[in-house]
């Protein structure tokens, strides 16, 4: 329809309303918006003189608009007026060719999508998710369509509950087949439930089709088309690594698929999926050669999979495979079946032996889950450098790798259930391996070592296996989210503080002389310092704390530096008067420079205790050659340029005193030594200090660098205080 050329226009818009509901809200912005874009708008409290009839002048001005827009309101019909201007703009709409624009103002806008981000992209109010039918209400569905009555006829009622079951709630699905059975015998209603089994009614699968029609990405459809044939039920963050391996973002993907109602993830983070659109995605898959299922994209169905193995005429359009049988069933097939596979992805097996040379299976694979393998070591020539994700449950594996190749794409490792397990793999040829999961497996009796070099593991859980002790480079793991092991299970940062107990127990023979803690995890774990600093044990010398930021490293520093305050320290500035016969200094050396120790030499106090290697010296008389002094419990400095000798040694004086009468049980009682640029913190107790070694010496000097900020701390015992 177009505008009347011979007809002459006046405006270029009329607004139809009522008044007492709309006049000084949508109509009046309305009016504005349009008159501020140049629009010649008719408005009737704006453009009628007083005293002019509303009625002639209203018919004029609505036949010299080009557009009408009618604002429907609720109260809209109660108005004769505006019902009898609305009767002049549709003939005038009939007889001039007039554009009228209806709204709604007042009314609820409802859109049905099967795409969530669409909603988003709307700012909907409200969003209802629909909930499947339950068993009652899909008979009385499936009933009114299959019988037009709301319940079956007795004689079909258990193929009815039959249907039903296989429809799983959805509304769809029991409309379609309900009509496709309407008036069809017995017979053909057990035939149609044999077919549905395997294909889906033609017409299900057109209207299902729609939402997978509609991906635009193929590798959205590629994602869909693998979670129906191999990964409903299994993990999304696994399915992710793996996918992600292939190529096809699954990171995207996977979310695309759920905004799309074609996939589901549930509360345990499973991916899951309707059985109807589970059969539909695998009705796409054998459409481009019905008849020869060795030329599928995907093998699933167990029948065809035994025909392309048995027979070794697998081809190269295979990506994926599953094979499961029945938990009291075997069977074996040669590693010529694969060989023409060239393309294979995903690979399931299940009570399945190969036998024959393993080089023939794709190279491609990132994904291989074979329970029940017989095989004591994973067999040579297998080829699994891009494998993402490596399942062996239920193996007879006594060790994954007789030698382990260099695996930088691994993932996930899941060896649970696995009776004969007696070794872990060399940990350092899985250097991105994220998850290692060893449940029930009795034989392993040890966890290696090397374990601590895996950066990037964030959830090991090896519960209820021979593993009796937890190796102390656990506590390297920088990514360590979640553990179970031995008795201790939870949360990484709910499980170290007892871990640390369990290696400075005195019934514990393989404790450590080091603690050095560190990694994400130390930003969540809040340990007793008190507990740790008052263990007597010997073996303990050192607790040393990496952080990973200078935040932590603040609140990691004010645990231990509010602990020696409030149990050795009284502040000086604010202390007692101290008369200069009390006063006492302590000189404490670490390392074997020639100038520090000839110095000492000829200073040290002549009344030295046997049993003491404390060092006195008059409190007036500290040495000169001290580079570095300040007031106070601590001393600050940065570390200078290495001299020709290179730095070989730190002496640290000690300036303290004594109130009369005070009973001194003992000077030094721990050192705290801060290195600002490398965010650490080293505390060594008294015993340490005394009794220093090579090993504890290269512990200080090796994190010192040219240029680092360090400040020292010293706590002495109680009835002495710190000068400087």
């Amino acid at each position: 329809m177009s505008f009347s050329s011979d007809h002459p226009w006046i405006y270029d818009v009329f607004i139809n309303f009522r008044g007492e509901e709309t006049r000084h809200n949508i109509v009046s912005h309305l009016y504005v918006a349009l008159s501020n874009a140049g629009i010649n708008t008719f408005l009737d409290n704006k453009n009628l003189t007083k005293g002019e009839e509303l009625g002639p002048e209203l018919m004029r001005a609505i036949e010299g608009s080009k557009i009408s827009i009618v604002v429907l309101s609720v109260n809209y019909t109660n108005s004769s007026w505006c019902l009898n201007e609305l009767l002049h703009i549709m003939e005038c709409r009939k007889k001039y060719g007039q554009i009228v624009l209806p709204v709604f103002y007042g009314s609820v806008l409802i859109i049905t999508t099967r795409d969530v981000r669409l909603l988003n992209s709307l700012s909907a109010d409200h969003v209802f998710t629909m909930t499947e039918m339950d068993d009652n209400q899909s008979l009385e569905l499936f009933s009114w369509h299959a019988f037009r009555q709301p319940s079956p006829r007795e004689d079909f009622s258990e193929l009815s509950r039959n249907v039903v079951a296989y429809c799983g709630g959805l509304p769809l699905a029991l409309e379609v087949l309900g009509s496709y059975l309407f008036e069809r015998t017995e017979k053909e209603w057990k035939s149609a439930l044999s077919k549905l089994e395997k294909i889906p009614n033609n017409h299900v699968l057109q209207k299902l089709r729609i939402s997978y029609d509609g991906l635009k990405d193929y590798k959205e459809k590629d994602i869909f088309l693998d979670i129906c044939c191999f990964f409903i039920g299994k993990n999304r963050a696994d399915v992710t690594e793996i996918l992600n391996g292939c190529g096809l973002h699954a990171d995207i993907g996977i979310a695309v698929l759920i905004e799309r109602s074609l996939v589901k993830v549930a509360k345990n983070n499973k991916l899951q999926m309707h059985d109807l659109l589970r059969d539909m995605g695998r009705a796409i898959v054998g459409e481009s050669s019905a008849k020869e299922p060795a030329k599928h994209s995907r093998l699933w169905f167990q029948e065809d999979v035994l025909d392309v193995l048995s027979k070794n005429i697998g081809t190269e359009t295979v990506e994926g495979l599953i094979l499961k049988l029945h938990r009291t069933g075997r069977i074996c097939f040669s590693t010529n079946a694969f060989q023409e596979m060239k393309k294979l992805r995903l690979l399931k097996l299940d009570g399945t032996d190969l036998k024959g040379d393993y080089g023939l299976i794709s190279k491609q694979l990132r994904w291989v889950d074979w329970q029940r393998s017989t095989f004591k070591f994973i067999p040579n020539g297998f080829d699994m450098g891009n494998l993402v994700v490596l399942e062996l449950k239920y193996s007879s594996v006594e060790q994954v790798w007789r030698e382990t190749k260099l695996l930088e794409k691994l993932k996930v490792l899941n060896l649970s259930h696995s009776k004969y397990l007696k070794r872990t793999p060399d940990f350092s040829k899985l250097p991105n391996l994220e998850k290692l999961i060893m449940k029930d497996c009795p034989s392993l009796s040890e966890l290696e070592e090397d374990v601590g070099q895996m950066e990037s593991l964030t959830t090991l859980i090896a519960a209820n296996t021979g593993i009796k002790k937890i190796p102390f480079s656990i506590v390297r793991l920088k990514s360590i989210g979640y553990i179970s092991l031995c008795e201790y299970e939870g949360l990484w940062h709910d499980v170290f503080p007892s871990l640390i107990w369990s290696w400075i127990s005195p019934t514990r023979d393989f404790i450590p002389h080091v603690f050095p803690f560190g990694g994400n995890s130390l930003s969540h774990v809040s340990w007793d310092v008190d507990s740790i600093m008052d263990y007597h044990s010997p073996i303990l010398r050192c607790v040393w704390v990496q952080c990973q930021s200078e935040t932590q490293l603040t609140q990691e520093l004010q645990k231990f530096v509010d602990y020696l305050y409030d149990v050795n320290f009284t502040k000086l500035e604010h202390g007692p008067n101290t008369s200069d016969h009390s006063l006492r200094s302590l000189v404490i050396g670490m390392g074997n420079t020639e100038i520090i120790m000839d110095t000492l030499g000829k200073s040290l106090s002549q009344g030295l205790a046997a049993s003491s290697i404390d060092s006195f010296l008059p409190g007036d008389n500290y040495p000169s050659w001290l580079a570095y002094t300040c007031e106070g419990s601590s001393v600050i400095f940065q570390v200078p340029e290495d001299n020709d000798c290179g730095m070989s040694g730190i002496s640290l004086c000690a300036l303290y005193s004594s109130m009369p009468g005070n009973l001194i049980t003992e000077c030094l009682t721990s050192i705290l030594i801060i290195n600002y640029t490398k965010l650490t913190i080293q505390i060594y107790k008294r015993d340490t200090v005394m009794s220093f070694n090579d090993e504890d010496w290269q512990g200080v000097v090796s994190n010192l660098g040219v240029g680092d900020k360090v400040e020292i701390f010293v706590a002495i015992g109680h009835g002495l205080t710190v000068k400087g």
